[in-house]
């Protein structure tokens, strides 16, 4: 390809890439705000340990979910986007098939799971009385979650924004909830049982548009192959569903796990101070959420067509975009996030200054890797990253542990704050050495 038609062609999937990105986080940012403001308010009503008690709770869910609820969105855009490509109508549909039938079947699996696992979850953190009773009502989230298909598809016909009118649904509704409960004063049981109607109707808004969208197009979800003649016919469907589930799952457990670690050896009053630090710090990353998702197909596409200098090309750009934007968030953070603390949560909160500074040192270098995750899959480096995030997440929780009973809550930071520099740093090392090969000769 002439090089002035190959930066013609990047400069357009890259002003594509920023146009669709400010499209999803516009509306995404309505999400961002309310959900916050919910996370706020119940941290101030409800103070440090009765926080940190809903907090448990819904990271036990979250972390069962997402182990046993498959990330079906991967697979029908890898394989969906080849399909598509080749005009395969029906190939496409009996992939479409398969990933629905497999959300229907994990949300019963994870649900079953997690009623299972409760009892030990409940005696670990000392659950009894109504917030034990609130708390049995939270693992049924997991049966709503039916939405990998779903988002999958709206991602591949870019209707993004439906994605963004699920995230504000999820804001809002717990943002409203929220504030009932400040007005009328009520407990930890209230806001459990709050923030699991919000994730319902998340999961039951995302399913509605992506059902919608996919019978406008001719398709229908559960017409075609069953999914085991799928897995029979299409070879490394399975495979690779499984490895992007482990995957995953292992990203969420070092996302999410922390927050358990850290109720289970300092208590309920640090898991709420936790969460609120990483709050914060996730701030960082809102606006670059939407690159993540929306560079994938991108790059399958680039893939599939063996253009690697383009795709070569448009990693480098996005990650250095990414990354410089990144730091300047983080600055502001340094600056003004202990006077936000003090002025939204209230003193209470102060003691996670530290940490949030060193979470977001960490958010810092997730946010260069934007792109990078979605790279590896393209290139057929699925496995590859899941012994990354595997090994890395192994020695992280490891060196979370010690952190922890060594340095207290500030531990959760800094061991964070390494694992992403090392994780980030062997997924652009891995990527490039692949980008690398396949573009020798060009």
């Amino acid at each position: 390809m002439p090089e002035s038609s190959s930066r013609t062609k990047l400069r357009g999937i890259l002003k594509s890439l920023v146009r669709h990105s400010i499209a999803l986080f516009s509306g995404q940012f309505i999400a961002v705000v309310f959900g916050f403001l919910a996370a706020i308010i119940a941290a101030r009503h409800l103070g440090p340990g009765a926080f940190g008690l809903v907090v448990v709770v819904q990271t036990y869910v979250l972390i069962v979910d997402r182990i046993a609820n498959f990330q079906t969105w991967e697979t029908l855009i890898r394989f969906g986007a080849r399909a598509e490509a080749e005009g395969a109508n029906t190939e496409f549909q009996d992939i479409l098939s398969y990933c629905w039938q497999i959300d229907v079947a994990t949300a019963v699996i994870g649900t079953l799971i997690a009623y299972l696992l409760f009892p030990w979850f409940s005696d670990l953190f000392g659950l009894a009385g109504e917030s034990h009773k609130a708390a049995l009502f939270y693992p049924l989230v997991i049966l709503f979650n039916l939405t990998g298909t779903s988002v999958g598809f709206l991602r591949l016909r870019k209707k993004i924004s439906k994605l963004s009118i699920a995230a504000i649904v999820t804001g809002v509704v717990r943002f409203v909830l929220a504030s009932v409960g400040v007005v009328l004063d009520l407990g930890v049981t209230y806001f459990l049982v709050a923030w699991a109607i919000a994730e319902m109707a998340t999961n039951l808004t995302i399913l509605m548009f992506g059902y919608s969208a996919i019978k406008r197009h001719g398709f229908a979800p559960f017409r075609g192959r069953s999914a085991w003649a799928t897995i029979q016919s299409r070879r490394g469907v399975a495979r690779f569903t499984i490895i992007s589930n482990l995957h995953s799952s292992t990203v969420l457990a070092c996302k999410e796990t922390d927050q358990l670690v850290v109720g289970a050896l300092l208590g309920l009053e640090s898991t709420g101070i936790l969460k609120i630090a990483k709050q914060f710090a996730a701030l960082i990353s809102k606006p670059f959420d939407p690159i993540s998702q929306i560079i994938y197909p991108e790059l399958a596409k680039l893939a599939s067509r063996s253009d690697f200098n383009l795709f070569k090309s448009l990693v480098i750009k996005t990650s250095i975009g990414c990354g410089v934007l990144g730091i300047l968030g983080w600055l502001a953070l340094f600056l003004f996030g202990e006077k936000a603390l003090l002025l939204t949560v209230g003193a209470f909160y102060l003691d996670g200054y530290a940490v949030l500074l060193l979470y977001g040192l960490g958010v810092v270098f997730a946010v260069s890797a934007a792109a990078m995750q979605s790279s590896m899959v393209s290139l057929g480096l699925q496995e590859t990253s899941f012994y990354l995030v595997l090994t890395t997440s192994v020695l992280y929780l490891a060196m979370l542990y010690f952190s922890l009973t060594k340095y207290g809550l500030v531990g959760a930071g800094v061991a964070y704050g390494i694992f992403m520099f090392v994780q980030v740093s062997g997924m652009f090392l891995l990527t490039f050495y692949k980008l690398r090969y396949l573009t020798r000769g060009d």
